[in-house]
């Protein structure tokens, strides 16, 4: 069986723009599928960064990258070393300190 996660967007994750992601509602349940169909199909900046933060920030991004012989690939949007990328453990998950996504976690199936 397939399952959808779904993820609640939050204003606090706006990036100043025209993302198609920015024009939903604070509290708007959305599918994982459609933040990252809106980064691929769009360049939707505030989708992209969502999705960056979704699969461990840019630092873990670069090591898997590493590891799986991307040599000059990498992810330098918000990664190691910018304030808001600076995150700690809470319950297992990784959650930024502060930034656009502090407060912005997934509900709904696969919590």
């Amino acid at each position: 069986m397939i399952t959808t996660e779904y993820f609640t967007y939050r204003d606090s994750l706006l990036y100043p723009g025209e993302d198609i992601l920015g024009a939903f509602k604070d509290s708007s349940r959305i599918p994982l599928s459609q933040v990252v169909m809106l980064m691929i199909t769009t360049s939707d900046n505030t989708a992209s960064l969502w999705s960056q933060y979704l699969a461990g920030t840019g630092a873990s991004i670069n090591g898997w990258l590493a590891q799986n012989g991307y040599q000059s690939t990498r992810v330098n949007s918000r990664t190691q070393g910018d304030r808001q990328t600076v995150i700690h453990t809470d319950g297992g998950r990784l959650r930024p300190r502060n930034g656009p996504f502090a407060g912005s976690y997934p509900t709904g199936q696969g919590d």
